[in-house]
């Protein structure tokens, strides 16, 4: 009795839990002087963004009041200021991180530098845009300078944090492999289908059990 239990709750966890999505990237965005570069980004729902602080002075990273009442909320130092002698900002050399888990376009801005307000009227600020899914066919791209598009850089991430960085990291690009959307539901399709096997072998044993009974 007790085997056809387990066969049972085995089928219906792997029929029900969802795949992880293993195509979760990361952008990078430095801080080169007194800006973000690049200034506007574009990624898809679960993405992380790295801010690195390239320059010789002092930032932050916060999520405008906006941003935050739409769901996006991160602050690199909640407690940096304008102080000439320890402002607890992000130090040069020092990155942050945040994954994004909401749909829509979301300002932040630096606490010494910028102000909480609209993007651009933000002094020193920036933009993620957050889509739901990533084409198979054409990656998410950042407007640059003279209507030019650049293709985000994608590596992995994790939540946000502080950590010093060796050497300052240039964004780069890379375009995610056409079919990615293929293989996902192609493994979708392979839980579901174990899901059903398992669900009909625990089945088999419960009419054995009852034909013994």
């Amino acid at each position: 009795m007790k085997l056809w239990r387990v066969v049972v709750a085995t089928g219906l966890f792997v029929a029900l839990v969802p795949p992880i999505d293993a195509d979760a990237a990361t952008r990078t965005v430095t801080i080169p002087d007194h800006s973000y570069s690049p200034e506007r980004v574009s990624i898809v729902i679960g993405d992380t963004v790295r801010w690195e602080n390239d320059s010789s002075d002092r930032h932050s990273v916060t999520s405008t009041s906006d941003s935050n009442s739409r769901g996006e909320s991160f602050d690199s130092n909640p407690n940096c200021d304008n102080a000439f002698l320890f402002n607890r900002c992000m130090r040069p050399g020092q990155s942050f991180s945040h994954t994004f888990t909401t749909r829509g376009t979301f300002t932040y801005y630096c606490r010494r530098h910028g102000r909480d307000a609209a993007f651009p009227d933000c002094g020193m600020c920036g933009r993620v845009t957050v889509v739901l899914k990533r084409s198979p066919t054409t990656a998410p791209t950042t407007p640059g300078p003279g209507g030019t598009s650049p293709s985000p850089s994608l590596s992995g991430s994790g939540s946000p944090s502080l950590s010093p960085s060796a050497s300052p990291t240039s964004s780069g690009s890379a375009v995610a492999a056409p079919g990615a959307g293929d293989t996902k539901s192609t493994s979708i399709i392979a839980v579901a289908a174990l899901g059903v096997v398992l669900l009909a072998g625990s089945g088999y044993l419960v009419y054995r059990t009852m034909i013994r009974s």
